[in-house]
């Protein structure tokens, strides 16, 4: 008997194996994570670098608004506003793009935009309708770092801005500051940098002219303050501006004078240059050393001005450098005393010792030559009447003998006249002259021949003489051009042409010679050419009459 099969026996058995590999439901959440890890080393990466600027107020910026901007351009924003440690001034936390990280320097620069608006920039006019704003120029060759002390507002030389800077002198700025543009033939080169008080009388202005325009410095270059308006009289009176940016900022111009040997000669950096007053000053090239002279003026002189030009012969060659009232010690009479500062040099001096006596020894020589030659120093306004007042070495007539006098310094002798008093005199002579003109008498006899022209014009024997001339003459011409004329008529024509002439001049003569008496003399010259005339086609009709061949031949020649 068969037994039963075991039901166990045909169960399977399972077989377990292990695999290396991960479960295939770990995948996403293995995923996910790569993902995250990736944005955040993304975001890290890309964030950009976080300084801290250093202003002393935040002149309105706000947190998450206000943005720092790179030529106009936006490469930052202000995250937060803290305290700094000082207790006196504020740190800026600024995010800046990935792009700003190589230009985060010790050159680098942060100013607020805006903070204090200036017409002479026009980026902070406009922060003060669109926000304040905080400005960044990225430094060159400095060391990295993330800590800076911002400015109140924009440098005037950025770090990238490649030139040379120069140094000039002027005992008085005016409209020059930091900021104002140099210009050369109106084209801007340059800026002022810095203005340095060393003295009493004295300023060192320092400008950095751009690249490629600092090869035009020479040695020769000379500098002068910018005028807003210049009135100019050489063709009636004209006026001309000066550029844009000079109205609003001030300026300095610069020329080169080719014909000087210095022209041809670089300026090296930090060299030092004279800053003159006007372009007259600097075309007249006042510099080297000066001799000082002393000048006594009698009469009204108290509009003379410092600096104030003295001349010869229009070239200035000295400026004043005081005016004093003074008395005279006997008369006690108020005058006016003026120190100016000759340059030999302008004179084309040579210093024959040592430079500080020589100079003095030539310009003497060279004074007391122009003394006796009769020159003599006026007060003269150039332009008359609406200019400034200067000091004119002119040549006199006429005037009392003088000579240079010693002292501290010399006194060169001066005239009166040259100014508005002078001009007063040749009104008056003016006038005296035009007083002694007899003006009624003209009158007088303007009015005597006008009525005998009229009474010439409207007699009636005289427009009848002139209307029996005028046929005469018409019937002559066309007799004249026949080709073959008529002897008889033309002898008849000449007589009556003479008579016609005859009684004009009578008649003429008769009314300039009426109960009036006298006559014009150019009427009368007129009365004789017409007799004159009358006289000449009446030997011209008698010659006919013997010889009537002389049509057709012509006169005979006289043997």
């Amino acid at each position: 008997m068969n037994e039963p099969a075991d039901p166990m026996a045909s169960v399977p058995n399972s077989l377990r194996r292990r695999s290396r590999l991960p479960n295939l439901v770990w995948a996403i959440p293995i995923a996910s994570l790569i993902i995250v890890a990736y944005l955040g080393v993304e975001s890290v990466t890309h964030r950009g670098e976080t300084v801290t600027v250093t202003f002393e107020r935040a002149a309105g910026a706000r947190a998450g608004e206000t943005k720092v901007l790179y030529q106009g351009v936006e490469a930052g924003q202000l995250l937060k506003i803290e305290p700094n440690k000082d207790g006196r001034s504020l740190d800026f936390k600024l995010r800046m793009v990935p792009e700003a990280r190589a230009g985060l320097n010790s050159n680098a620069r942060f100013w607020l935009i805006g903070a204090s608006p200036n017409i002479t920039d026009l980026s902070s006019l406009k922060a003060v309708f669109s926000g304040i704003a905080i400005g960044y120029a990225p430094g060159e060759s400095g060391e990295p770092t993330t800590t800076f002390v911002g400015l109140e507002k924009a440098p005037i030389i950025l770090p990238s801005d490649k030139g040379v800077r120069y140094r000039l002198f002027a005992s008085k700025i005016n409209s020059v500051h930091e900021g104002s543009v140099v210009l050369f033939h109106g084209q801007a080169i340059g800026k002022v940098s810095e203005i340095k008080f060393d003295g009493k009388d004295a300023f060192t202005i320092e400008i950095f002219i751009f690249e490629p325009f600092d090869t035009l410095i020479t040695m020769g270059a000379r500098f002068w303050k910018i005028s807003p308006v210049r009135l100019h009289f050489n063709d009636g009176i004209s006026a001309s501006f000066a550029p844009a940016a000079a109205l609003l900022a001030g300026g300095i111009d610069v020329d080169v004078h080719a014909d000087e040997a210095a022209a041809e000669v670089r300026a090296p950096a930090e060299q030092p240059f004279v800053l003159y007053e006007s372009h007259s000053a600097a075309r007249a090239g006042l510099t080297g050393p000066t001799v000082s002279y002393e000048f006594l003026f009698h009469g009204d002189a108290g509009e003379l001005k410092q600096d104030a030009a003295v001349t010869l012969l229009g070239f200035e060659i000295g400026d004043v450098r005081s005016v004093r009232l003074s008395f005279d010690p006997r008369s006690g009479e108020p005058r006016t005393i003026a120190v100016a500062d000759i340059y030999p040099q302008q004179l084309h001096l040579v210093a024959a010792q040592s430079p500080g006596d020589g100079w003095r020894a030539a310009t003497d020589t060279k004074f007391t030559q122009l003394v006796r030659s009769g020159y003599r120093a006026q007060l003269r306004q150039v332009p008359a009447l609406i200019g400034e007042q200067t000091i004119a070495l002119v040549k006199t007539r006429g005037g009392s003998t003088a000579r240079l006098e010693a002292g501290e310094p010399p006194r060169f002798p001066t005239a009166a006249g040259g100014g508005l008093e002078d001009l007063s005199n040749q009104a008056g002579l003016l006038l005296g002259n035009l007083n002694s003109v007899p003006f009624a008498e003209i009158g007088d006899n303007l009015r005597t021949v006008s009525a005998r022209l009229a009474q010439l014009v409207d007699s009636p024997d005289l427009q009848s003489s002139l209307t029996h001339l005028g046929a005469s003459l018409a019937s002559l011409d066309a007799m004249l051009s026949d080709a073959k004329p008529q002897v008889g008529p033309l002898l008849e024509n000449l007589k009556n042409t003479a008579e016609q002439l005859s009684a004009a001049a009578s008649e003429a003569h008769r009314l300039l010679q009426g109960d009036n008496g006298g006559g014009d003399g150019n009427l009368g010259e007129a009365i004789q050419q017409l007799s004159e005339a009358a006289r000449s086609i009446r030997s011209l009709s008698d010659y006919l009459s013997r010889h009537p061949e002389a049509l057709l031949r012509g006169k005979r020649k006289t043997p």
